[in-house]
């Protein structure tokens, strides 16, 4: 299937589960998983239409941004903070954060920019993935008062891998019942109107469990050696 079907299959389903939930399909940002995607397949994505593109490494987020500075660059993979002085100049968000060290370098790297975040939480307690238990958000987000170039937009998370979309459903409305918490406390530098959590084989559920950017890597670019 060519990647202009793939985005139009996407974008069809997006606006197909937004009226099943009574959303307006314009609040979803597609944000397209470039990660081991060559510059041409990025340029490519971009000629038909795309803006938003993820990496989840800093070296190829840098790469790529500076060979693509008209798009839209998203951080989505865990962030080393000796790499935050080399992300923060080109990404226009950081969707990790989850650490109070990692909070104290971005603040100590900004120099007066506000840095759009979201707060990484693992919301299934794996294991094999970094992020803020469910429990923590609110101290956390509350301890952000003291870093004032960091603005909290939004939480995001990862589902645990499954063949079944439906066994995501819990974990997306979890995370939605914590923005809400969050959202309650009214703090300024936290509006967390922002929900990334879906991917490829759920990002259907996520939606209709209030997601508004789902990122999306092999439904746009097709099957890849993620290993690379």
């Amino acid at each position: 299937m060519l990647l202009e079907q793939r985005v139009q299959d996407i974008q069809t389903n997006i606006t197909h589960f937004c009226n099943k939930s009574h959303r307006d399909a314009s609040q979803i940002t597609l944000l397209a998983v470039s990660k081991t995607v060559d510059l041409e397949g990025v340029a490519a994505a971009a000629r038909i239409g795309l803006t938003n593109f993820g990496e989840n490494k800093a070296q190829e987020l840098c790469r790529k941004a500076k060979a693509f500075p008209e798009l839209q660059w998203h951080f989505i993979g865990s962030l080393q903070t000796n790499k935050v002085k080399d992300v923060l100049p080109l990404a226009c968000c950081i969707h990790s954060l989850d650490r109070i060290s990692l909070a104290e370098e971005i603040q100590k790297r900004a120099k007066g920019r506000s840095i759009r975040c979201l707060l990484e939480v693992n919301v299934a307690n794996e294991a094999s993935k970094a992020g803020l238990t469910l429990p923590e958000v609110v101290s956390f987000v509350q301890n952000l008062e003291f870093y004032p170039d960091i603005e909290v937009i939004g939480l995001m998370t990862i589902a645990p891998m499954t063949t079944e979309p439906e066994s995501s459903r819990p974990i997306f409305r979890a995370l939605r019942e914590k923005q809400l918490e969050v959202q309650a406390l009214g703090l300024k530098w936290a509006p967390v109107k922002e929900l990334s959590m879906g991917m490829t084989g759920d990002y259907t559920v996520a939606i209709e469990e209030g997601a508004t950017i789902i990122r999306i890597g092999t439904g746009i670019f097709g099957p890849r050696n993620y290993n690379k």
